[in-house]
């Protein structure tokens, strides 16, 4: 569902920024980071970040390793 904004809006806006003492565009958007947060959540997960770096010791990585031969001779028997 996609709102029209019409002029009362914008009149609105433009009020509620010379309020805040916004003159410039960089206060425009310090004043959105401070309604809108820096970022947003997402549903995304962690490990679809092309920058994801996966952090286990060693012994974690065994133990998944153990783990996964016990689960694959299961599905063997």
């Amino acid at each position: 569902m996609n709102k029209k904004r019409g002029p009362g809006w914008l009149f609105k806006t433009l009020e509620n920024w010379e309020k805040a003492g916004v003159k410039k565009m960089e206060d425009i958007e310090n004043a959105e980071r401070e309604i809108f947060g820096e970022s947003q959540k997402t549903n995304v997960p962690s490990w679809s970040n092309p920058n994801y770096k996966n952090e286990i010791t060693e012994e974690q990585s065994q133990e998944l390793e153990r783990k996964k031969a016990e689960m694959l001779k299961k599905l063997d028997s």
